[in-house]
């Protein structure tokens, strides 16, 4: 069997199983992380065998023949190495504001990690690209427009990742927005929006996917605050409130429903180098102040949070619950 219809053979076994393949000298092998299979929830592992390669570079003639084998071990679940705690393959991940500065690089983390990707965000367009980009990568996908402050569509939403994935394993919520003001000329107005529009949103996404969640007997959920919710900043008197409120929202949450099997924890970045904080970036005398606290002198690039948002999202944080990771470059102990 030539290289090529070997590649291609066994690139239908990577997608039927989500295992990921190696070339070794004996021949290409992959690995797939602990999943259900037959009832039983035991690491499996699963093997190619073909014709001796020639070195690393290519296959010997041989018979065509594709020979896949099953091992399944007797170690339990919780047994994992850690290189598969990171395999996100197998699991569904939801995601709001998933087409935003922030939750575009961490959606298409979890895409990377083998995720089935379940998203939502009020900008169409943006989306229909994100979405374009995840099936590009092989990963199944889930995209819709959904209105987040309305409760029907938030469940709506949540019953078809249900319906096509069959569970819900993570809530990842970065739906949110800021008017920066000074305290004494906020409307009333705007302070409810912005409170709406971080809090009341968050909350709901936690309530709808959480009893779905608990009703499966596990989950985690990720939600996104911000450091303005921990430390005092001018001009923000909906937005710090609103992020502080996802705090302590976060700590009931983790406190109720540990017990139930659904971990809760909450990511504080601070200065993130996108859109959203343009306008401090184009205040030179402010930026240099905010820079002149972070110990490492920059505001974070946009993909900074990935890996912090696997991390909660994964099996290496299986005992983390109600923590808040401040993600800010040194900024808050400055």
């Amino acid at each position: 069997m030539g290289k090529m219809m070997f590649q291609r053979l066994f690139a239908e076994a990577i997608k039927e199983y989500g295992i990921t393949p190696q070339l070794s000298r004996t021949g290409w092998r992959g690995h797939m992380g602990s999943s259900a299979i037959g009832g039983r929830k035991w690491r499996q592992y699963i093997e190619a065998q073909a014709p001796q390669p020639r070195g690393e570079a290519g296959f010997a003639d041989g018979p065509e023949l594709l020979i896949v084998k099953f091992q399944i071990g007797n170690e339990q679940e919780g047994s994992m190495t850690p290189t598969s705690f990171f395999d996100f393959s197998g699991k569904c991940v939801v995601l709001t504001g998933a087409a935003g500065a922030l939750g575009r690089p961490v959606t298409l983390g979890f895409a990377d990690a083998g995720a089935d990707v379940a998203m939502c965000d009020l900008n169409e367009e943006a989306l229909s690209v994100l979405a374009g980009e995840i099936q590009s990568r092989r990963i199944q996908v889930l995209s819709k427009k959904v209105n987040l402050l309305i409760q029907e569509e938030i469940e709506r939403f949540a019953n078809a990742v249900v319906e096509k994935f069959g569970k819900i394993d993570v809530l990842v919520n970065f739906a949110g927005g800021i008017i920066r003001k000074p305290s004494a000329e906020y409307p009333l107005a705007e302070w409810e929006k912005i409170m709406d529009l971080n809090l009341k949103t968050c909350w709901l996404c936690c309530q709808t996917v959480g009893t779905m969640m608990i009703k499966q007997k596990r989950g985690r959920i990720i939600n996104y605050a911000s450091g303005a919710g921990i430390y005092g900043i001018p001009g923000y008197p909906a937005y710090g409130p609103a992020k502080a409120g996802i705090i302590a929202l976060t700590r009931v949450l983790a406190v109720e429903w540990g017990p139930l099997g659904v971990c809760t924890n909450v990511i504080a970045p601070g200065f993130v180098d996108t859109p959203f904080n343009a306008e401090i970036k184009a205040d030179k005398n402010r930026l240099e102040r905010i820079l002149a606290r972070m110990p490492l002198r920059t505001m974070l690039p946009d993909d900074a949070l990935v890996g912090p948002t696997l991390f909660l999202s994964s099996e290496a944080a299986k005992w983390v619950n109600g923590h808040t990771l401040v993600v800010d470059s040194g900024f808050s102990i400055a």
